[in-house]
């Protein structure tokens, strides 16, 4: 039955030429018997389960994985699939769901299993996350969520083509509050490659180690370019992953690039059923262009019909040639248009001539007023640095306290023998010029580098140098006017600051250290007191609450007569007089002195209360993240204020603030004076035993998490331990 159309190709390759017309419709005729001696196969077995999670409990809402899920299920069951779509499943019902479709699956000719939603990578190991996890450390992730290859072993029964699609390489909110429980178990990016087994096939909707994009409309680009090709006939399976990859690379602007993992059988598969090859030749010579058999080809180039395929080929030939006369018309018109383009060159040229010189004049004109606008900014910048000279000179008229002031002498003292930060703070403020200024800066450099290097891993755990330059920004409260000042005046003496923009990274402390070497200062880039007096800035500033929200991230034991030298604030004096034995450290934050003090002994919820109203102030009231925040960053660098639980094993326990259990047996907390509990911090499982447990402390839930690490949070207590946060108002 082969022999017709062969003999056509040779006759049209060589001998007398039939028309195309003919050799079309003999053709398609031949086509035909083939397709009846050879039917179709018989229907495959398709079965898919879809899972969207949208409505996650801890986290925000994905507004498409549920429209994902549902349209997705809707264009598969048009080409045949037995579909069941699971909506937010929680961890019970996505096992059970995977649990009932692995029967189904059992059988199929395709099993396809498509999850959207949240997922994350731990430790080398891809997760699918239900929407009732918490994930409140990474050791949970193995108890709240399915592992990817739980997945592909549902599907493990079936002897077919099986395909899972993944679209869970979002953006992951867990991991920002996540706790970390091991210092050596990565957390991922995105989604690990995943090398499956013989005869699966998984689709991530981003690359390993890549993010995908949620979209803006109904559908993620993923589940928007499956639904656009999946349904097209006679489209090749793996061609299909191809078009999907390269229709979300142009809806992204090539920012999220899909990948597949696994390998295919060595025949075509065709999810949407493969076209009719004699449908597609009817169409094709109906065109009759090149165009069109070049369509035809890119379709069924390995059809088992390759007799209709030769013929299509030869045609295409055909096309290419056919009308020697309508070539001939072709060249013609081509040369007449080619004159005309020729006429119409040379015009444009002359009119380019002229623009040319308009723009010649044109740019002459902004260069001219370019000139003027640099002249303008030089000029500028001169008046301000004039205006930043004046403003040092002024200040440095200030007349000048008696080198041999006693009061100088006996505020040097106290200063030394107290020596936090704030301390040399006030006395730079008290007695900016005084016989001491020289060794008292010294004094100050060193107290003022040993804070900061407490204080480094806040801002780089993996470089103490550079995150003690930074710390040392910030605990001075350097303003941005001030750290223009910085970067302006390093310019001014030739070093390189980086921009001046007022945001001092790795650059401008590297100009620092050149400056602080070249004029005997120690070298290390940290900006204390005397550099910044040797970049004239001066050191006295408006009072030590601009230098020092806190006074030192350490305890001290304050003599309250020696504190009253060189702090100005009462609230101050009055917290050392009412405990003068204890530990204390303290800081401002909004107007409120906030104070950690350790007393040595355990104390019971009246002796706590008495201590508060002795100092004039009240236990600690904690009514918003920043208050909790800062209240941390007084105690978590001083091991004086926190030690280890009872069994000595996986917690340390902090100070106790103002929240206590009701009164009578009652179970509902409230602060100290009964205002309602607004914000809270409690860790997981806390509180618990509320009828044994009066009081609230701060705690960190791992003994092997090391000072200064995040993580500390609320938990209850049945008496208070020998620390406490104080408030004065």
């Amino acid at each position: 039955m082969s022999a017709a159309p062969f003999g056509a190709a040779d006759r049209l390759a060589g001998g007398p030429a039939l028309s195309l017309t003919r050799l079309c419709r003999l053709a398609v005729a031949v086509a035909a018997t083939l397709l009846v001696a050879h039917p179709a196969a018989s229907q495959d077995t398709k079965v898919a389960l879809l899972i969207g999670n949208s409505a996650y409990e801890h986290a925000a809402h994905l507004p498409n994985p549920g429209n994902d899920a549902r349209d997705l299920a809707q264009a598969l069951t048009r080409i045949g699939f037995d579909t069941e779509v699971v909506l937010d499943a929680d961890f019970r019902q996505m096992r059970v769901a995977l649990r009932d479709f692995s029967d189904r699956a059992r059988g199929a000719d395709v099993a396809l299993v498509y999850f959207a939603g949240h997922g994350i990578e731990i430790d080398n190991t891809n997760y699918l996350i239900p929407v009732n996890a918490e994930l409140r450390t990474d050791a949970d992730v193995e108890f709240e969520s399915l592992r990817l290859d739980t997945v592909t072993r549902a599907l493990s029964g079936s002897q077919g083509l099986k395909i899972v699609l993944v679209d869970a390489c979002r953006v992951n909110p867990f991991v920002a509050e996540m706790q970390r429980t091991s210092a050596t178990r990565s957390i991922g990016r995105g989604l690990r490659r995943f090398d499956p087994s013989s005869g699966v096939l998984v689709g991530y909707a981003a690359r390993a180690g890549t993010l995908a994009l949620d979209g803006t409309g109904r559908n993620s680009p993923y589940a928007e370019a499956l639904l656009e090709h999946i349904e097209e006939p006679g489209v090749e399976l793996g061609k299909m992953f191809r078009k999907v990859r390269d229709t979300v690379r142009e809806k992204t602007g090539g920012q999220q690039e899909p990948f597949t993992y696994g390998s295919l059988p060595g025949h075509d598969i065709f999810l949407a059923g493969q076209s009719s090859i004699v449908a597609d030749f009817q169409i094709a010579s109906d065109k009759g262009d090149v165009a069109a058999w070049d369509r035809f080809l890119d379709r069924h180039e390995g059809s088992d019909n390759q007799a209709l395929v030769a013929v299509a080929r030869q045609l295409r030939q055909a096309a290419l040639g056919q009308d020697d006369a309508t070539t001939e018309r072709l060249r013609l018109m081509q040369e007449a248009a080619s004159a005309k383009a020729e006429t119409e060159k040379l015009a444009a040229e002359a009119a380019a001539a002229l623009a040319e010189r308009d723009q010649l004049a044109a740019l002459a004109a902004a260069e001219e007023e370019k000139r003027a606008e640099v002249e303008q900014e030089l000029r500028d910048r001169e008046e301000d640095l004039a205006a930043l000279a004046r403003n040092n000179a002024s200040v440095s008229e200030t007349p000048l306290a008696d080198p041999l002031d006693p009061k100088a002498d006996r505020a040097y003292e106290a200063a030394r023998r107290i020596n936090t930060p704030r301390a040399w703070a006030h006395f730079f403020n008290d007695h900016p010029k005084s016989r001491w200024t020289e060794e008292a800066l010294a004094r100050e450099s060193k107290t003022f580098r040993q804070a900061m290097r407490l204080l480094a891993t806040e801002h780089d755990k993996a470089d103490v140098q550079r995150g003690m330059r930074l710390a040392s920004v910030s605990f001075s409260g350097l303003t941005r006017a001030e750290r223009l000042a910085v970067q302006s005046i390093l310019t001014e003496f030739g070093y390189d600051p980086g921009k001046i923009d007022g945001v001092l990274g790795d650059k401008s402390f590297t100009a620092v250290a050149a400056f602080q070497s070249d004029r005997g200062l120690l070298a290390d880039g940290v900006i204390d007191r005397p550099t910044l007096a040797a970049l004239d800035l001066h050191t006295r500033r408006a009072g030590p609450e601009t230098w020092y929200a806190v006074a030192s991230p350490s305890g001290k034991r304050y003599d309250p007569d020696l504190l009253g030298l060189v702090e100005n604030d009462p609230r101050v004096l009055k917290l050392v007089r009412a405990a003068p034995q204890a530990q204390i450290t303290y800081g401002f934050f909004e107007d409120r002195l906030y104070s950690v003090v350790r007393t040595g002994f355990g104390m019971s919820k009246p002796q706590m209360l008495q201590l508060a109203a002795k100092a004039d102030g009240s236990l600690a009231k904690i009514e918003s993240r920043e208050v909790n925040r800062f209240v941390v960053s007084l105690f978590k660098f001083e091991p004086f204020f926190w030690a280890d639980g009872y069994d000595s094993q996986n917690w340390m326990a902090g100070p106790t603030i103002g929240l206590f259990n009701g009164q009578d047996g009652a179970t509902t907390w409230a602060w100290h004076d009964g205002s309602p509990l607004r914000y809270s911090k409690w860790l997981s499982g806390y509180p618990h035993n509320p009828k044994r447990s009066n009081v609230a402390e701060y705690r960190l839930g791992e003994k092997t998490t090391k000072p200064g690490a995040s993580g500390w949070g609320w938990a209850n207590n049945h008496n208070g331990r020998q620390s406490l946060v104080l408030m004065l108002e």
